[in-house]
């Protein structure tokens, strides 16, 4: 079987939910490619190319639209939607600026739940992740970026579905403060689909219903998750559901879950890090979101909730931290190098070359 996340709604009277996604069953194919050769003088050509424009490491998306006449295909307001998603993924590829990818997302703008601006999620696609063995195991987003094959090529690699009937959204840069910054919801969701996504379940068990004593199948973010004492899951991937359901509905702050992975910790001056864990469990929102009822005076990227008005577009260092901590270690760009030496022009290295053919005959 083949899985995916799938979303749920958080309700506020000014605050609007934001989502993460669990897993339902889906289908898949697979496609091949193939590569060719070049002759000497293309060769000659393309490195003169490459003078001019060297190539740089680089996460790229592609959306396939999947709405028809409303939502990201409206015949009015349809093209400025997509642009405005693609300078989102531009975003994100800049907060991992070391990786190359190609993703590929379904996405739907004719959601019209009430209360929820929008919601991402990965595909799970690989063997291990499919069937919950146990260990963590990474979804289709994550694992691309990371250099991993692609567990279903041909297939897309997640879903986004994004609420345009219910919420009046700003797509630019200057986000007026009665809209919703669209650029700031969508990379938050984008990163929800990268691997910033709790899968237990509330009852502790893992997304294929596992429960312990059986040692689960659970994404990467589920092993630092804990509370001030232990990590839920232990190295046998089993998971302490009496610590778990004492935390999983325990409030702000260290009554709650928190996050244990040493680079969040070290960037929360060494202590844990509380994950959003409300009372009642907020399905979609709970455990895969900072704690929105502890940060209260700081606006973080990936709080479960956010209002009208310019969001947050860049993720703060516990947040780096979070994501260090499931993998993504290269979320900096590296200090820049010393300036190169002038680099010759085409014409010089073409006036070369066809100099070198002549004094060869």
């Amino acid at each position: 079987m083949k899985w995916q996340s799938i979303g749920s709604t958080r309700i506020a009277t000014k605050r609007w939910n934001r989502l993460a996604k669990q897993r339902i069953q889906i289908t898949g194919s697979s496609t091949g490619r193939i590569a060719g050769h070049r002759l000497l003088f293309k060769a000659l050509v393309l490195a003169v190319a490459m003078l001019a424009a060297p190539a740089q490491a680089a996460i790229t998306f592609s959306f396939n639209y999947t709405d028809v006449g409303v939502g990201f295909n409206d015949a009015t307001f349809g093209a400025a939607r997509r642009a405005s998603l693609e300078q989102t993924g531009t975003l994100l590829s800049n907060i991992f600026p070391s990786y190359t990818a190609t993703i590929t997302m379904d996405v739907d703008g004719s959601n019209t739940e009430d209360s929820t601006l929008a919601a991402a999620g990965s595909n799970y696609n690989s063997a291990t992740a499919s069937t919950c063995a146990a260990g963590y195991n990474r979804g289709d987003v994550g694992t691309k970026i990371l250099g991993g094959v692609d567990p279903a090529p041909g297939m897309a690699d997640g879903t986004v579905t994004v609420n345009f009937q219910d919420v009046m959204w700003d797509l630019d840069d200057s986000v007026d403060g009665a809209l919703f910054d669209f650029k700031s919801t969508m990379l938050h969701e984008l990163l929800h689909a990268a691997g910033f996504s709790a899968s237990i379940m509330p009852n502790g068990t893992d997304g294929c219903t596992q429960a312990a004593p059986t040692a689960g199948g659970w994404n990467p973010f589920d092993q630092h998750l804990g509370n001030t004492t232990k990590n839920f899951i232990n190295a046998s991937f089993v998971i302490d559901t009496a610590a778990w359901n004492a935390a999983v509905t325990g409030g702000a702050g260290n009554a709650g879950v928190l996050w244990r992975g040493s680079n969040g910790v070290a960037a929360n001056a060494g202590n844990p890090i509380p994950i959003f864990s409300p009372n009642p469990y907020q399905e979609g929102s709970s455990i895969s979101h900072m704690d929105d009822d502890f940060y209260t005076a700081t606006a973080l990227l990936m709080e479960a909730a956010t209002g009208a008005g310019p969001g947050v577009r860049t993720l703060a260092a516990i947040e780096l931290g979070i994501m260090q901590d499931i993998g993504f270690i290269q979320t900096t760009p590296p200090p820049p190098p010393p300036p190169p030496p002038p680099a010759p022009s085409a014409t010089t290295v073409l006036t070369a070359i066809i100099n070198f053919l002549l004094d060869d005959e």
